[in-house]
């Protein structure tokens, strides 16, 4: 009878049996127990008694017997461990059992975790991108040289039953491999001498083949597990898969390129021979001269075409040096912001990072394009920032007033216009608000 009721709770996890007679049994079962009735139990006719008794077995074998047999049809390990339990009980003794099947269950948790990979997802860097603003020979470099970065996705245990996969899907990869990046989010922190010894071996297949390794997100219950266990290796914790993408990719350019762009930077005391210049006057061109350099910096990784070739100076000369010095910078609202050189992050009211930035971005559209219509309905006020990301992050900062100002000019119009090109360009990456004031007001303008 107490299993009767018992089972009603479990009916929907285990599909117990449906039938109301055992309720209905058990409830005259308990109304006999606690109303002292039992003296007119033996009025009862016995075949009543032993139909429910029966009622009550076919219950209880439907529950626990048929029922995890049926379930467990599509692997016969789960119906031969209920077997052997059930046999054990019978023909041995209850505690016997009990140890069986604590011991058949462990040997079958480690036979389904050996079975299942621990290896979720392999994507290469052509199927899964980092967030970082690139540019469009950049984007079509990883479109065509994408299999250089394979992205490793790793969930469950990693144990001397799946150690394995994570060497051969690694040993897998192509001879062009350039950065592994291992995702370990998903990966439970505990790990046997057999996973470490297939880490160790990704290490040396590495070294061998000369791509480096990186495994993310650094602050992840796994990662931390790994650092310590492995200690100093050739491995790289990054902060999260996501950055760890962007590497992967800088490498994977960086390779396909061989371009240095620090070659670019402008070195005034080699570049300049300004010795009988005043120091006013020396301060003020070397600052003009490096402004025309990194116009020309944004203009070549922007790839913007209908530039025509002297709007370099233009940008310059409406621009201005935006100090960095490795602080974090707020945005003033009214400035267009034009990454010439290096690496930023724009961050939020919570200094969470909204964009991945880099030479080419621009930041400050939308504020440009939602004030000139009053009908449109702008953003939330934030106070969003600029970090820097790398040392030789460079920013111009042109105005919007300076653009209006052109825009009114009648000999400088077109200048003007190169601008809404630009910013069109960046409006791409942004969301439909501003995107919609862009159609709205910058296309039909004529100058």
């Amino acid at each position: 009878q107490t299993h009767s009721i018992a089972g009603l709770k479990i009916q929907r996890q285990l599909g117990a049996s449906q039938r109301w007679a055992s309720m209905l049994v058990a409830v005259c079962a308990l109304g006999v127990w606690f109303g002292g009735l039992s003296r007119y139990a033996s009025r009862l006719p016995a075949t009543a008694l032993a139909a429910a008794l029966v009622d009550l077995g076919l219950d209880y074998c439907d529950t626990f017997v048929a029922y995890p047999l049926l379930a467990s049809r599509r692997d016969p390990w789960d119906a031969a461990v209920l077997v052997s339990i059930v046999a054990a009980g019978v023909f041995a003794s209850t505690v016997e059992a009990v140890g069986l099947g604590l011991g058949l269950a462990l040997v079958g948790a480690c036979r389904r975790l050996a079975t299942r990979s621990v290896v979720a997802r392999v994507l290469t860097g052509a199927e899964a991108r980092s967030t970082l603003y690139r540019t469009a020979a950049a984007l079509r470099t990883l479109d065509e040289r994408g299999q250089a970065v394979v992205l490793l996705e790793l969930a469950g245990y990693l144990f001397f039953g799946s150690a394995k996969d994570v060497v051969d899907a690694v040993d897998a990869q192509g001879p062009d491999l350039v950065c592994l990046v291992i995702d370990v989010s998903r990966l439970f922190p505990t790990f046997d001498a057999s996973a470490l010894a297939a880490l160790d071996a990704v290490v040396d297949i590495a070294r061998r083949r000369d791509f480096a390794v990186s495994l993310a997100p650094a602050d992840a219950d796994a990662a931390r597990e790994l650092r310590d266990a492995l200690g100093d290796r050739d491995l790289s914790f990054v902060d999260s898969v996501d950055d760890a993408l962007e590497g992967a990719e800088d490498l994977l350019l960086a390779a396909a390129t061989n371009d240095d762009d620090d070659d670019l930077l402008l070195d005034p005391d080699q570049d300049l021979v300004l010795d009988d210049v005043p120091t006013f006057f020396k301060s003020s061109i070397e600052n003009a001269v490096r402004k025309r350099h990194l116009a020309a910096d944004f203009l070549e990784a922007a790839d913007v075409p209908g530039l025509p070739p002297d709007f370099d100076h233009a940008l310059a000369d409406a621009s201005h040096l935006l100090t960095l010095d490795g602080n974090t910078r707020p945005l003033s609202g009214a400035d267009l912001y034009l990454v010439a050189r290096g690496r930023l992050r724009l961050l939020g009211n919570d200094d969470r990072c909204l964009r991945k930035l880099t030479a080419g971005s621009a930041v400050g559209v939308s504020d440009f394009y939602l004030r000139l219509d009053p009908g449109l309905t702008p953003p939330p006020q934030t106070t969003n920032k600029l970090r820097p990301a790398s040392d030789d992050a460079a920013v111009l900062v042109v105005p919007h007033a300076a653009i209006d100002a052109l825009a009114a000019d009648p000999v400088n119009y077109h200048i003007a216009f190169h601008f809404h090109t630009i910013m069109g360009r960046s409006l791409a990456q942004k969301n439909a608000t501003p995107k919609k004031a862009f159609r709205a007001i910058a296309h039909p303008v004529s100058f």
